[in-house]
C-alpha cells in the first residue's frame, strides 16, 4: 500500500488565475515549443486544396493536415488535425465532444495535443476541469470558469488558459463579389491564431 504523503502528492493542483498567469506554466512552456517548431506562427492564411479538402497548403512551408474533409461552405466537423513545417509534425490535436455546450453549460469532452516534446491532455464537464501535463501533473478546477479567473480577465492572462478554437465561417459575398473566402481557423489559447485556412 502506498504511503499517505505519496497519495496526497498526486492529488491535481489548482487550476486556476495563479496558472494562467504563470509564464512557466506547462501549458505555455508546450505551447511555446510548437511555435518553436513551425518557426513562429503562420505569416498569413493558407488555401484548402481543390483536389485534397483534407489538405491546407500555409506561407512559411508549413502545411495542415484534417483528418476529416473540410468544406467551410458545406460540411466541416474537424476533429483531428496534424500541424508541420517542412517534413517535420510539430503537432497532432484530436477533441472529443461528449455533450455540446449550450446555452444552460459549458458541455463535456477531451482534447488532446501530442507533439514531440510530450503530450497535454484537457477534460472537461459541468462541474469540472482538468488539464494533464507532459510530466503527467494534473491541475483541476470547477466549471466556474469566470469565478475562478475573474481576477486574471486581462489578455496576458487569457492566453494562459488552456483551451482551443476551431471556427469554421462560410464565404461573405458583396454582391456578386466574393468578399471573403469560407474559412477554417485554429487557435490555441497562448498562441492565438495558430492558422486559417480558405477555400480556393
Amino acid at each position: 500500500m502506498a504511503p499517505v504523503a505519496s497519495a496526497s502528492a498526486s492529488a491535481p493542483k489548482k487550476l486556476d488565475c495563479a496558472f494562467a498567469k504563470n509564464p512557466e506554466s506547462c501549458w505555455r512552456v508546450f505551447t511555446t515549443k510548437i511555435v518553436s517548431c513551425l518557426s513562429g506562427k503562420a505569416s498569413g492564411p493558407g488555401k484548402l486544396q481543390k483536389d485534397d479538402a483534407t489538405m491546407c497548403v500555409l506561407p512559411d512551408d508549413q502545411a495542415v493536415k484534417f483528418g476529416q474533409a473540410c468544406d467551410p461552405d458545406g460540411k466541416c466537423e474537424v476533429r483531428e488535425l496534424f500541424m508541420g513545417k517542412g517534413d517535420k509534425k510539430c503537432f497532432e490535436f484530436s477533441v472529443s465532444i461528449d455533450k455540446p455546450p449550450s446555452e444552460e453549460g459549458r458541455g463535456a469532452g477531451t482534447f488532446e495535443i501530442k507533439a514531440a516534446h510530450g503530450t497535454v491532455h484537457f477534460q472537461w464537464d459541468e462541474k469540472q476541469k482538468t488539464l494533464t501535463c507532459p510530466d503527467g501533473t494534473q491541475y483541476s478546477g470547477t466549471g466556474a470558469w469566470k469565478g475562478e479567473l475573474a481576477d486574471c480577465n486581462d489578455e496576458a492572462s487569457a492566453a494562459g488558459i488552456p483551451a482551443y478554437a476551431l471556427t469554421v465561417s462560410p464565404m461573405v459575398m458583396d454582391g456578386k463579389k466574393k468578399k471573403r473566402a469560407g474559412r477554417v481557423s485554429f487557435e490555441l489559447a497562448s498562441m492565438d491564431t495558430v492558422f486559417d485556412c480558405d477555400k480556393l
